[in-house]
């Protein structure tokens, strides 16, 4: 029966109900809030209900579920982010999440980023599709100890207008971001990164970009995203091997294809140039081709994880 109609701040309004274990807000009227900060940090429930909440009007989220560490599961596909522009330690030490879908969060309103993931150590899934940083000064720490994920798209990553993190900026630093995310195996990098930002893992991991050179960073100014793979590497995949191999065959032979590292073959029979899910022109290979013509095949191999550069094309008549 609360009336929060004209509430404004509910900033650490739950902070610190460690033994709260079940919370029914369905009745909030939260469309006049403006700051949500610390509202729920240090709660132990193992899931909140959030689906009502009006979010339009909310600038400051940072530490909104920080040190839930209880917390299994996390709907948040209704919240409206679009005038929020502070996330600092947001999901901070949550570490009973093991996904997390913020694929509908509309973040170009946002300055600080930093520690938002922070400790995030059963983190398995992080989905940053619609992220749009353009207006982050601050991502330090942002992801550092989310020591469970082992695959992090950064393609949409914008470091633009970070900080540069030296002298009286010291605060912003950005390089270790990724610290203790020693469980990464791939990276979709960021393009045009315009700041150094260390790759994480072991003594002994290595990095590899597409075409086998080693990383110790994530590559800067690329005009496009690439994928890079720890202790793979990510070199280009032999091309699909012909049985038989070229030349005459009788009428209704057929051909076999073969590749390896489990990779998807695709092919055309018209002379143009394979292309892998094209498919006005190019079909994928799953049984011999059946030969009853003079025919040339194209066919290339493509790594369905990503992990390898498609081979070159090979070719048969």
């Amino acid at each position: 029966s609360f009336d929060t109609g004209n509430v404004t701040d509910m900033s650490a309004m739950f902070a610190g109900c460690s033994n709260l274990q079940c919370l029914n807000l369905n009745n909030f009227d939260t469309s006049n809030v403006t700051s949500m900060k610390g509202m729920f940090s240090h709660c132990n429930f193992p899931t909140i209900d959030l689906y009502g909440f009006d979010t339009s009007n909310v600038t400051e989220m940072s530490s909104m579920f920080r040190n839930c560490s209880s917390l299994a599961s996390l709907d948040l596909s209704n919240f409206d982010t679009s005038n929020v522009t502070d996330m600092n330690d947001m999901f901070g030490n949550c570490s009973g999440l093991t996904s997390l879908d913020l694929s509908r969060f509309d973040t170009s309103n946002v300055i600080d980023m930093s520690y938002m993931f922070y400790g995030c150590s059963n983190l398995l899934d992080l989905n940053l599709s619609s992220f749009n940083t353009s207006s982050v000064t601050n991502m330090r720490c942002m992801f550092t100890e989310c020591n469970s994920l082992k695959n992090l798209d950064l393609s949409r990553l914008d470091t633009s207008k970070v900080r540069t993190g030296e002298g009286k900026d010291a605060d912003y630093r950005v390089e270790t971001m990724l610290e203790g995310c020693d469980a990464l195996s791939i990276i979709k990098t960021p393009y045009n990164l315009n700041r150094y930002i260390f790759l994480p893992g072991k003594p002994d991991d290595i990095w590899y970009d597409p075409n086998g050179e080693v990383l110790s960073e994530l590559p800067m100014n690329l005009s496009y995203s690439i994928t890079i793979t720890k202790n793979v590497n990510n070199h280009k995949l032999q091309p699909p091997v012909f049985l038989p191999a070229e030349g005459t065959i009788d009428k209704d032979s057929q051909v076999a294809l073969h590749a390896d590292q489990d990779a998807v073959i695709y092919y055309t029979t018209d002379e143009s140039d394979p292309i892998a899910n094209n498919v006005d022109t190019t079909k994928k290979y799953t049984s011999p081709i059946v030969i009853s013509e003079d025919t040339t095949i194209k066919a290339i191999a493509v790594d369905p994880s990503e992990m390898h550069e498609v081979s070159d094309i090979a070719m048969a008549k």
